[in-house]
């Protein structure tokens, strides 16, 4: 299970409404410190944080692979170009050529996004509470 990220701190009684929750879909939620270790770690959940926050993109920035928007979501205008670029390479290995998330990055293009993707672990935790939600409705 992939974990995503959240840029605010959870009170004590939404810390205890998400561990009531995992326990129900036997979900770990991931700190953030844990998510940047596991993008560092882990070739299938760097790919899979890849595509996450690429979805977040808005649709003309996913075309265009800048960053057209200041909103705090997606890749920032530093990371746009080889994050999209990254991403679409990914989804298309999938979608194509049928292979899994892990299976698709390799040298450079694997070094540069272990290097700039811890920097969105606050988001990809926002995202991972968000499938949390998503599970329980």
């Amino acid at each position: 299970m992939f974990a995503y990220q959240v840029d605010f701190l959870l009170d004590d009684s939404d810390f205890n409404y998400y561990l009531s929750v995992m326990e129900d879909i036997k979900m770990e939620i991931l700190t953030v410190e844990q998510i940047k270790e596991k993008l560092t770690m882990d070739q299938r959940v760097l790919e899979r944080a890849l595509v996450a926050i690429y979805e977040k993109q808005t649709a003309d920035e996913k075309s265009s692979g800048y960053t057209q928007h200041d909103n705090g979501i997606g890749f920032s205008g530093c990371d746009s170009k080889n994050g999209t670029y990254m991403a679409q390479y990914i989804l298309t290995g999938i979608e194509r050529y049928g292979k899994k998330y892990g299976e698709n990055l390799s040298g450079k293009f694997l070094d540069k996004a272990k290097k700039f993707m811890p920097k969105y672990a606050k988001q990809l935790y926002k995202i991972q509470l968000e499938k949390v939600e998503e599970k329980v409705a």
